[in-house]
């Protein structure tokens, strides 16, 4: 078969050169001698196209627009599931007042804010003093003034340094406590409390 080949190329080389040489010459020529103007208009596909010349195709960008109007609120969510409530905790421990008051601006005791006090009174002639009278025996007496004035300044005396308190009843513990107010300049309302 090799033969066969090598005769046939012997007898017609001449022919099939011219061949060859006509064929890559209209390859040649088609590579280098086409420009754009032979080219159709619509019949390069973009991604034949460079990145430079598909920029140089698109425009500028154009100015923002105006916002549109707003949309309508949306519908309101469902309520999340509440949380587990904790555990209650345990009950303190007594507290060591074994009495206590309110004492108003005019001496009179808040009895729903009260225990074993038994009066209270503002006495103005002449000490400018409230007098407080309890019931139980007390070591210590705490005064708190109802009020946010860091000016107030408290006095508290245990038993019955001024006349203007009085003693108690026949009978009744002796608990008295005078309190007085920036040296019996001013009145206020107080919590005191005896333990």
């Amino acid at each position: 078969m090799l033969r066969g080949i090598t005769a046939y190329v012997r007898s017609h080389h001449v022919a099939l050169l011219a061949l060859f040489l006509a064929l890559g010459g209209t390859s040649f020529a088609a590579a280098t001698l086409i420009n754009g103007k032979q080219i159709k208009p619509h019949t390069i596909p973009q991604n034949r196209l460079t990145n430079s010349a598909v920029n140089a195709l698109r425009g500028s960008k154009g100015a923002k627009g105006t916002p549109g109007a707003r949309g309508a609120t949306g519908a309101r969510g469902a309520t999340g599931a509440g949380g587990v409530k904790g555990d209650k905790g345990d009950t303190g421990a007594p507290g060591a007042a074994v009495a206590y008051a309110y004492v108003n601006l005019d001496g009179s005791i808040d009895p729903a804010k009260s225990k074993n006090v038994l009066t209270s009174r503002y006495d103005y002639s002449p000490d400018y003093l409230y007098c407080v009278q309890v019931n139980v025996p007390f070591k210590n007496a705490v005064v708190t003034a109802d009020a946010f004035d860091s000016t107030i300044h408290l006095e508290v005396a245990k038993g019955d340094p001024f006349t203007s308190c009085g003693g108690h009843a026949p009978g009744q513990v002796r608990g008295d406590i005078s309190v007085e107010f920036n040296g019996g300049t001013k009145q206020g309302r107080f919590w005191v409390m005896f333990n």
